[in-house]
This record gives structure tokens, C-alpha cells and sequence, in this order.
């Protein structure tokens, strides 16, 4: 899903030079764990979140990648099990 992310920012990039608007960057963090999702809040503002230290760790992760660069965190290498390249 990262990936697709990245690919599909990078199509749609030159679109948006065309439209004189700015281009886009996308930087990903990956991490596995448990969280828990859903809507929370009141009447007055009611929003999708997700809370849990696996989600934290995503987020600190992500904003250690540079543009273009996915991190993944050790939990997550390892549920890959080999199925993706990494370093």
C-alpha cells in the first residue's frame, strides 16, 4: 500500500505542475501492532482515529523518512518475513 501511495503521488505530480500547483512528496511509516481505530468524539466534533503505541511508533517513523522513503519498523520486517526487500 505504501508503494502504491508513492506511485500513484508520482502520477499524478506532473498533473498538478501543469495546474501551476505544487508538486507533492510522500514519505511512509510502517509499523505492526496492536491499535485501536474507530470513530470517537461528540456531537460537536466526531472523527476516524487510531490510538496505540504501534500507531505512535508509525508516526515517529514517518517523520524520519525523507521524501520518497518508506521505514518500516522491526515489528513489521519481521511479520514480512522475507516477502519484501528491505536493509
Amino acid at each position: 500500500a505504501a508503494l502504491a501511495m508513492q506511485v500513484e503521488v508520482f502520477r499524478l505530480n506532473p498533473e498538478l505542475q501543469a495546474a501551476g500547483r505544487p508538486r507533492l512528496q510522500v514519505a511512509v511509516g510502517l509499523n505492526t501492532g496492536a491499535v485501536i481505530a474507530g470513530d470517537v468524539g461528540s456531537p460537536e466534533r466526531y472523527e476516524f482515529t487510531i490510538l496505540g503505541d504501534a500507531a505512535n511508533l508509525a508516526r515517529r517513523l514517518e517523520t524520519q523518512a525523507g521524501p520518497w522513503e518508506v521505514i518500516a519498523g522491526a515489528a513489521t520486517i519481521q511479520a514480512l518475513r522475507g516477502r519484501a526487500l528491505h536493509r
